[in-house]
């Protein structure tokens, strides 16, 4: 079974802190504190305006 993965994420660019979310794409030995990550958006179709359309980060 998958582990579940998440992290803080901090926005370039935003204050101080970070959001708490999923991370996909990525196994859990190649995780580096640091590393760039990207949203993997929802489809927009289905998307409703809020941090759950963000399905997870993935690696740059």
């Amino acid at each position: 079974e998958e582990p579940i993965l998440v992290a803080v994420i901090e926005i370039d660019g935003a204050s101080s802190g970070g959001l708490l979310h999923l991370l996909g794409e990525v196994k859990p030995e190649d995780l580096r504190i640091g590393m760039k990550v990207k949203a993997a958006w929802a489809l927009p179709e289905v998307r409703q305006g809020s941090i759950l359309d963000i399905r997870y980060f993935k690696p740059l």
